[in-house]
């Protein structure tokens, strides 16, 4: 898995958890800043890292922390986030749609409905 699938599944992570009113911002940020700040612009792959100093050596980059560097790990080992997994089949297709800039509600009930769309990784396929 490369960095930038990685660092797009964090960010998929930041925008799920963004629906709830009551997340912790902090928590949303720290997922942000792992993304765009540290693994995008990161020239050695992650397996890479992982591989040569472990889950320890996830934990020196900056912004990532023993939970990020655990899910990291996960994901490139597993090609899954668990996290990212329930937050998935918890939010709602059309909350889900209203995310990307300049979709409302009427096309995103559209889209929905006449596709079957549930996801925003669903939607990039339909497209």
């Amino acid at each position: 898995m490369s960095n930038e699938e990685i660092a797009a599944r964090l960010e998929e992570v930041a925008d799920l958890l963004e629906l709830d009113p009551e997340a912790n911002r902090f928590r949303v940020a720290a997922y942000r800043k792992a993304a765009g700040g540290t693994l995008r612009p990161l020239s050695e792959p992650v397996s890479e890292i992982l591989r040569r100093a472990g889950r320890r050596g996830l934990e020196e980059l900056y912004g990532i922390d023993a939970g990020l560097a655990g899910s990291i790990e996960d994901l490139v080992q597993t090609g899954h986030l668990g996290l990212l997994d329930r937050l998935r089949e918890q939010a709602d297709p059309e909350q889900v749609f209203a995310t990307p800039p300049g979709v409302g509600p009427v096309p995103v009930t559209r889209i929905h409905r006449e596709l079957g769309v549930e996801t925003l990784p669903e939607l990039e396929r339909a497209a």
